[in-house]
């Protein structure tokens, strides 16, 4: 395996080639390429920047609004590259510039990876970072470490390691989008359904109380039509007694002035 290893870097070509040793430390292996990688004639790749200050205990309140937040971040400083130099073990960070402001994305505070996978999940000001000019909220810390330039090459690489070796790529993401999509399919069918027998449902309720409002609407103008009717003919029947009694009486008038002239005669 290491001859193998030997003659591939044999062959590489030198100007994107680093050799570290193995026997150092993590962070010293660490500071060495960052040192070597500032050496080398490659232009710096545009990646997303975290926070300088979000290291630090910072009180971060998650109900403050998107305007609000977006002002407060805005003038955040962020680092751009660091410059390491292992010999005096000396680390210089340079910034934007002093006044530099990052502009609100389209996203607002929404986080961009999450809406790719069509998740509509808010951004955390503790993740928050900048690409570019723009401003961005994620919702987790797998969300920044997956965003980022596309194409980044680990895929063709551990392809082309595997062909090398003789080894096997085991892709867990293609594995799971079969699976992920039949599970969509069947929640989106679930969704359809409990949303036709919803609006079914609804467009029901909707015709039985409209029917049920015609039906009362009926009931009170048949009460109203009965109480006109009976009130009409409580009308007409006192009208009848009245015009009864008024003839009773002019009856009674007319029999008394005979029974006066009569009286008169026989005096």
């Amino acid at each position: 395996m290491l001859r193998i290893l030997e003659d591939y870097m044999a062959d590489h070509s030198q100007q994107h080639l680093i050799e570290l040793d193995a026997n150092q430390p993590v962070n010293v292996l660490e500071k060495q390429i960052l040192a070597k990688l500032n050496c080398f004639n490659i232009r710096p790749a545009a990646v997303p920047i975290r926070l300088a200050n979000m290291d630090e205990e910072e009180e971060v309140i998650e109900d403050t609004e998107t305007d609000e937040l977006m002002r407060n971040l805005a003038p955040k400083n962020m680092v751009v590259y660091s410059i390491v130099y292992s010999i005096c073990d000396v680390t210089t960070t340079v910034s934007v510039a002093p006044r530099f402001r990052w502009r609100r994305s389209r996203w607002l505070r929404y986080c961009p990876v999450a809406l790719q996978e069509g998740i509509l999940s808010p951004g955390r000001a503790e993740f928050a970072c900048g690409f570019l000019d723009k401003l961005y909220l994620m919702s987790t810390p797998e969300a920044f470490a997956n965003s980022g330039p596309p194409h980044s090459g680990t895929s063709t690489l551990s392809k082309l390691l595997a062909e090398r070796y003789g080894a096997k790529v085991v892709n867990v993401q293609a594995k799971l989008d079969p699976k992920l999509a039949e599970e969509k399919a069947k929640y989106i069918e679930t969704v359809r359904q409990e949303s036709t027998e919803a609006a079914i449902e609804q467009v029901k309720k909707k015709i039985k109380d409209a029917q049920e409002a015609a039906a009362e609407a009926a009931r009170v103008e048949a009460e109203r039509l009965a109480a006109e009717e009976a009130e009409r003919q409580a009308r007409e029947a006192a009208e009848k007694e009245a015009a009864a009694l008024a003839a009773a009486e002019a009856g009674e008038g007319e029999e008394g002035e005979g029974t006066d002239q009569l009286a008169g005669l026989f005096v």
